[in-house]
């Protein structure tokens, strides 16, 4: 797992990370809403940014370009995050996914054991910026009454809250609206609902239109 910067210049350094989104540093746990919502607080702008929780809804192999896509879905709502990823990462999340048991621990399960073995836990996730067509995400771990983020890929953390069962949260501004339905014929007959099959193939058809070149801001 490489929690370093993704070729991207500037990229905030861990100590900088830290600093920035450590809430326990501006006097307080964020606050959790019913709504999955919370504001998460940066130290270079004076306002919170509202964060919401996210399940992954699925794993996609785009079959024109080959690519990996992970699928995040908003926990109380139908907006959506696809996020491209490697192989290596896809790989890992299908398997925390399916539970499957392998002999020997990797990359994602050595992380949680580190952390468990130091008592400490993984308290949440965050995919909390874009920039440059490249999302930024930072993994929380709470030890004691001592909090810190890491700057880490979207694509581990996600396979490191999976493996810790942390929530997952997303910047609220990163949410794409879910592909739209086709209207009724003539516009006169009501919309009916969906089947989760329907609407997979809906969302597959739609990943399957979006080219990562010209949609920079969903590449990894």
């Amino acid at each position: 797992m490489d929690a370093r910067a993704h070729a991207v210049r500037g990229r905030p350094g861990l100590h900088e990370s830290r600093r920035r989104f450590d809430p326990r540093r501006r006097g307080g746990q964020p606050e959790q809403t019913g709504t999955g919502q919370a504001p998460v607080e940066q130290a270079h702008v004076r306002q919170a940014v509202k964060v919401v929780e996210v399940r992954v809804n699925g794993l996609i192999l785009e079959h024109k370009s080959q690519q990996n896509i992970v699928i995040l879905r908003e926990v109380e709502g139908e907006r959506i995050l696809p996020i491209w990823i490697g192989p290596g990462e896809a790989q890992a999340i299908r398997r925390i996914l399916s539970e499957e048991p392998f002999p020997r621990p990797l990359t994602h399960d050595l992380v949680a054991i580190v952390v468990e073995g130091l008592k400490a836990r993984v308290s949440k996730v965050v995919v909390v910026d874009l920039r440059e067509n490249t999302f930024f995400a930072s993994i929380f771990v709470e030890r004691e009454s001592e909090v810190l983020s890491i700057d880490a890929r979207p694509s581990d953390s996600i396979a490191v809250a999976l493996r810790a069962k942390a929530p997952i949260y997303v910047n609220e501004k990163l949410l794409q609206p879910p592909p739209g339905e086709t209207p009724a014929e003539g516009g006169e007959e009501p919309r009916r609902e969906l089947t989760e099959a329907e609407k997979a193939e809906q969302l597959r058809r739609y990943l399957e239109r979006l080219n990562p070149e010209d949609f920079g801001k969903f590449q990894f």
